[in-house]
């Protein structure tokens, strides 16, 4: 696949504003100016969550200078010149699909979106008005198709931005890029034939980015159609982060140790799910996330975090700074499933190998070599049958990946209950016990309900040449914070072992004989 990306290029000379500075319909149009001028060279950063340590991670390198905006409208006026004959298009901010279709006006003819709200402070700076979405008639589905039919021989087809209505996030990336930028009522039939209608239209084994109101469906959908998802609905700046260039290649500060397999032990990964999320890892990682916690508590104990190897190319920057402030008992391997989210058992089989070839490259270009799988038991598995074997051996025929992790549902990762299922004599360890509290709420998490997972390990069978002897333990990082897994590590047995994910994978490779195939 062609990386569309790449055409991106960050300037030297950042312009950032606090998001508290602005409402939220000035947002709105700065993200259009944003990646109106992200065409020619991104300089523009809205600082919000954690996206001033990236700023200030480039300013450090002594390449990078950056000057402070306390106005939206001094920023408008200065970067007037890159909006085409300072024309604007006029949107009701209240009509969320407009939202949308404004942003795919402005990035084709790089006309400003301006709320009505904004128009009269855009007027006194002499823009011009050149689209006004009032003379656009029908229902939502109707105008959004309207403005598709308009411009679809001059969006890139690389890429598609499903954002949710009312966020303003995200849209800057869909304006720099020329892509199309909509949202499907999952419930509105009309809507979603209008959806496959854009699916079909777009590349094959592209990127959908932002998110929906119901993960199971649309990701089943989007990986019918050979298209995977990367959750990113509340990502700032991805114009841009993407256009930044890190001159190095990244590196993780731990690699994997040839561990000597010992009777007796019993080998214990601890893997953070949901690392798939561009927006979590970018947003707040490394400050109040699990990662963050884990900064200020124990780090002596081995953790293995699942990220986005995709972050490799949407913002380099990340990854150098969150592997940067990894310590070597951190590893980092790529969260689901792959390039991106997607059902792998049902992703057309024609286009899996498209889409392991670019998990490949991006793990490669991310320093990894285990990767995560998502899937339901129902695919996996029929009448006690492995059945998707053809599909891992699409991942497990790559060089560079060593094998990995299967998270099954429906029982919160847990359906696979540890079996290892095996391609090309490379293991993927489905996971065998998911801390994720079913209240979904940290504050309802007991120590009897965390002492029933340290029993449960402590007793598990301690013998490495059996599948048995392996155990992963995923973090689900939305209900359990670090303190709950040092307080689980604090109570395991000496027989116990704890290894990262990667380290897990080859232990299982060396020791444990297979069956002979008949």
């Amino acid at each position: 696949m062609k990386d569309i990306f790449s055409i991106l290029k960050s300037g030297k000379n950042i312009v950032t504003i606090n998001l508290d500075n602005m409402t939220k319909d000035e947002y709105l149009m700065l993200s259009s100016l944003q990646g109106i001028v992200a065409q020619d060279e991104a300089r523009i950063v809205i600082i919000t969550d954690n996206y001033q340590a990236y700023v200030d991670y480039l300013v450090a390198t002594g390449e990078y200078t950056s000057k402070e905006y306390k106005s939206v409208w001094d920023i408008v006026s200065e970067f007037k010149s890159a909006v085409f004959e300072a024309g604007y298009v006029l949107f009701d901010s209240t009509r969320g699909g407009d939202i949308n279709s404004s942003m795919v006006v402005s990035g084709v003819e790089r006309f400003l979106a301006v709320p009505v709200s904004c128009e009269e402070k855009a007027i006194k700076l002499n823009f011009v008005k050149k689209f006004d979405f009032a003379d656009i008639e029908g229902n939502e589905t109707q105008r959004k198709r309207k403005i598709f039919e308009l411009y679809k021989d001059r969006l890139n087809k690389g890429a598609l931005i499903h954002q949710p209505l009312f966020m303003p996030q995200l849209r800057d990336f869909a304006v720099a890029l020329k892509l199309f930028c909509f949202y499907t009522d999952e419930h509105n039939a009309e809507d979603v034939e209008f959806r496959n209608e854009i699916f079909k239209w777009a590349d094959d084994n592209i990127p959908v980015m932002g998110w929906t109101d119901d993960e199971i469906k649309f990701v089943a959908e989007c990986s019918e159609f050979g298209k995977f998802v990367i959750p990113m609905d509340w990502s700032s700046n991805t114009s841009f982060l993407a256009g930044v260039r890190i001159d190095k290649k990244l590196k993780q500060k731990t690699k994997p140790n040839k561990i000597k397999a010992e009777k007796g032990k019993h080998y214990l990964a601890i893997c953070v799910s949901d690392g798939d999320n561009i927006q979590w890892c970018s947003r707040n990682f490394a400050t109040t996330s699990t990662f963050g916690q884990r900064l200020r508590g124990k780090r002596d104990y081995k953790v293995s975090w699942t990220f986005p190897p995709y972050m490799a190319r949407l913002g380099a920057v990340v990854t150098d700074y969150t592997f940067d402030l990894a310590n070597e008992f951190d590893s980092f391997i790529a969260g689901v499933s792959g390039a991106g989210y997607i059902n792998s058992t049902t992703y057309p089989i024609e286009r899996l190998d498209a889409f392991t070839n670019l998990t490949s490259q991006l793990m490669t270009e991310s320093d990894m070599t285990a990767v995560v799988l998502l899937d339901n038991l129902k695919h996996v598995k029929f009448d006690g049958k492995f059945i998707a074997e053809e599909r891992l051996r699409h991942y497990a025929k790559q060089k560079n990946i060593s094998g990995g992790v299967w998270e099954i549902d429906p029982d919160r990762y847990e359906s696979g209950k540890g079996e290892i299922f095996w391609s090309e004599g490379k293991p993927f360890l489905s996971v065998r016990l998911s801390l994720w509290h079913p209240s979904n709420q940290t504050g309802q998490i007991t120590k009897e309900w965390l002492d029933g997972y340290i029993d449960a390990i402590n007793n598990f069978e301690a013998d490495p040449t059996s599948a048995s002897g392996y155990t992963v333990l995923n973090i689900h990082p939305w209900t359990v914070e670090m303190e709950h897994v040092e307080y689980i590590v604090s109570k395991l047995k000496k027989h116990v072992e704890i290894v990262s994910v990667d380290e897990i994978v080859e232990i299982a490779k060396q020791n444990i004989r297979l069956p002979l195939k008949r």
